[in-house]
């Protein structure tokens, strides 16, 4: 069940909510036991998903953008099932997560044919190494590419210092060099805020985050044509170095 921590802010079905809390049930078991390759990997367990949920929130109240009560159920659905494919390794974790999708057979039989196919397209192509072209445009009245396009730069907006704890950080012997500037990119991150028509990063250190917020121009830049298709206003990335005290008034 939900334990409270993530609201689903915009289904409006109430048949969709109920199995998005049964399937987050399930998700949350599996992401609990993904395995966080210290001292190489950011996490990409509950918290992750969680905030992903939040970001779906704020980017549908700020963005406003027109979707059908479906396809905000995908949205919702696609965070916790994206990297559960961690659970065998990080590599290629896109489509494993799809394999592990298709090896449980509840998942298929809670959410019904229709909505398992478009959450496996959603859930492959959130990574931009599967190129969005093999997406198809539409899937059983959703507008798949448009969807996934919208949940890739969410995922890649997530990149919070929580993936790497500064107590865990203090704690390993032995980082590997290039492991550790993505650990320093994301503890020098205070915060995110979706501001239409910006996505604001708030960091203690510009240079450190930059391998982040590179990253996430990257994602926006490779699914720009397909909102533009749609009339939705791309996001603009907007660095800014605030500190803790600012952040909070």
């Amino acid at each position: 069940m939900n334990d409270g921590l993530v609201k689903y802010k915009h289904v409006q079905d109430d048949t969709y909510l109920a199995k998005l809390m049964e399937m987050e049930a399930f998700w949350r078991q599996i992401l609990r036991f993904l395995p966080r390759g210290v001292p190489d990997f950011p996490s990409h367990g509950v918290d992750h998903s969680e905030k992903i949920v939040i970001l779906i929130n704020d980017f549908i109240e700020e963005w406003k953008p027109e979707l059908s009560v479906k396809e905000i159920y995908l949205l919702y659905l696609a965070a916790w099932a994206h990297d559960i494919g961690c659970l065998n390794g990080r590599e290629k974790h896109h489509i494993k997560s799809v394999e592990l999708l298709k090896k449980t057979p509840v998942f298929e039989s809670l959410l019904g044919d229709e909505i398992f196919t478009d959450l496996k397209w959603i859930v492959v192509s959130h990574s931009s190494k599967y190129l969005m072209v093999k997406v198809p445009k539409t899937c059983f009245g959703v507008r798949l590419k448009l969807v996934a396009s919208i949940f890739r730069i969410l995922d890649g907006c997530e990149m919070g210092s929580s993936k790497c704890p500064p107590i865990v950080y203090n704690l390993i012997d032995d980082l590997h060099p290039e492991s550790k500037k993505h650990w320093e990119a994301h503890l020098s991150i205070i915060g995110i805020k979706l501001s239409y028509p910006k996505i604001e990063i708030y960091t203690k250190n510009i240079g450190k985050c930059e391998i982040l917020t590179s990253h996430l121009d990257e994602e926006i830049y490779s699914v720009k044509h397909i909102l533009d298709e749609y009339d939705i206003k791309i996001p603009k990335v907007d660095v800014k170095d605030f500190s803790i005290r600012e952040l909070s008034e």
